[in-house]
């Protein structure tokens, strides 16, 4: 495997001495690609990276050092690739795209005679063909013979051959799976067949075997100013249309109570917004001094002698703090499922605890607001409640995770479609419909009513 950098975002590698939150987005090549290929995929505070050549899998897994955060985006034979590797590293998200873990298969992958037959009369006329089928149209395989070099064919059928000596990965984890709707390469059945089996959420896409990588990695990599400015522009709305976090915020206050947490101690509060969760659990801890962080300006709550406040990326803040061991508490209700790696933020938590500090936090689980799936083109990636527990483990003690369902009830999907604007739960990935269309898409009853059901998870925990 060969690894190139495509992308490096210098914000962040210029700050190297001020923290190690450095992320990076990896994409593994489908067969016969190239570089340029996935030059348009480029995030701010992100670097980009690409895998090419399956003709070995020793991976430079070295190359990896230094990021806090790595999101896998694996297309075609690279979900292959990708599936053979991963355990080498610990990527916080990973996203197939038109692949499975088996490169050449009946049931789950290429029918085992059409990848024979490829690999057996490999020539530049038929790459080309392959290349009309992976793209669907003849103007998508124009630009793409634009884009690639002059083939290799010597090379791609190296590449082939050595795929299929090396033979499937299908154990590889993955967070979800993109599956075209017209794909006839990997062909649809037989994708929705393997990601069936292995349980792995999936979102149908439009198109053929080519997709537009670019859109699902817009999509899925968190946008800070885009959900800044939605809870930004909530903050006067939330207190009065947040039923269910209110509810959430009562929960995680009574078991912040069952922790027994030091009185009149130094707290951090993160995602404190408009002080919903502040006002319930501010007479229980009578802090001395406070701390909060959000990604937009916040109203002062002023239950502290002394207070602090910090706008912006909260992951950045807990990863570049040096306040080692100074918090007594440390708080979060119904934010850190925007957290790029929860990993991190559980860490960092614990780091910045002092001993017999307690970590008290709620957020969302698998599930979660299922029913607007129908307008989300790609919906946020929800972790479980097994996963969040064992992450929070490797740094805490005391860990206790719980999960409950809090339904609200809209008269109309008008009055639903409201709610979500005025709590700005809307997110950072766009419908791409109008409101009119939204309406028409949400799930309702015989009565026109709409319910949606926030699925919270709830993770209390001790430092020793």
């Amino acid at each position: 495997m060969r690894l190139e950098f495509i992308h490096i975002d210098p914000a962040q590698n210029n700050n190297l001495g001020k923290g190690n939150d450095r992320r990076l987005i990896l994409i593994f090549a489908g067969w016969g690609s190239d570089a340029r290929l996935y030059d348009d995929i480029k995030i701010e505070g992100w670097d980009t990276a690409i895998v090419l050549d399956y003709r070995s899998l020793e991976f430079p897994v070295e190359k990896l050092d230094g990021y806090s955060s790595i999101y896998v985006y694996a297309w075609s034979m690279g979900v292959w690739a990708a599936s053979a590797v991963m355990s080498k590293f610990s990527p916080d998200c990973s996203f197939a795209i038109n692949g499975t873990g088996y490169p050449r298969h009946d049931k789950y992958g290429i029918p085992e005679k059409i990848y024979d037959g490829t690999l057996d009369t490999l020539n530049e006329r038929n790459l080309r063909k392959f290349r009309l089928r992976m793209a669907g149209d003849r103007d998508t395989a124009s630009r793409l013979d634009s884009l690639l070099p002059a083939p290799d064919i010597s090379g791609l059928k190296e590449e082939l051959d050595a795929i299929r000596a090396l033979g499937p990965f299908p154990s590889a984890c993955w967070s979800r799976a993109y599956i075209s709707e017209e794909d006839r390469i990997f062909p649809t059945p037989n994708q929705l067949s393997f990601w069936k089996e292995k349980g792995t959420a999936t979102v149908m896409i439009p198109g053929g075997h080519y997709p537009d990588i670019y859109k699902i990695v817009r999509d899925t990599v968190f946008n800070p100013v885009r959900v800044g400015e939605r809870f930004g522009n909530a903050l006067t709305t939330y207190d009065a249309h947040a039923h269910a976090q209110r509810e959430i915020a009562k929960r995680l206050t009574l078991l912040l109570s069952e922790m027994e947490p030091a009185n009149n101690g130094k707290i951090l509060e993160i995602g404190s917004g408009s002080g919903l969760f502040t006002s319930f659990y501010s007479p229980l801890l009578s802090p001395a001094s406070a701390t909060y962080l959000d990604l937009y300006p916040m109203p002062r709550y002023n239950i502290a002698a002394e207070e602090r406040y910090y706008i912006g990326d909260a992951e950045k803040w807990l990863i570049e703090s040096e306040e080692n061991g100074l918090y007594d508490v440390i708080l979060s209700a119904s934010t850190i499922q925007w957290f790029v790696s929860p990993r991190n933020f559980f860490r960092n938590a614990a780091r910045l605890l002092r001993p017999g500090g307690v970590l008290a936090v709620s957020s969302f689980t698998k599930g979660n607001l299922a029913e607007l799936d129908v307008l989300r083109p790609s919906p946020i990636v929800y972790r479980s409640a097994r996963e969040l527990k064992e992450m929070a483990e490797i740094y805490l003690d005391n860990v206790k995770v719980t999960e409950k369902d809090f339904t609200v009830t809209f008269p109309s999907p008008r009055e639903a479609l409201l709610h979500l604007k005025h709590t700005g739960v809307g997110g950072s990935a766009s419908t791409g419909s109008g409101a009119a269309a939204l309406m028409r898409k949400l799930p309702k009853d015989s009565d026109g009513r709409v319910t949606l059901t926030y699925r919270a998870v709830f993770i209390t925990a001790r430092k020793t």
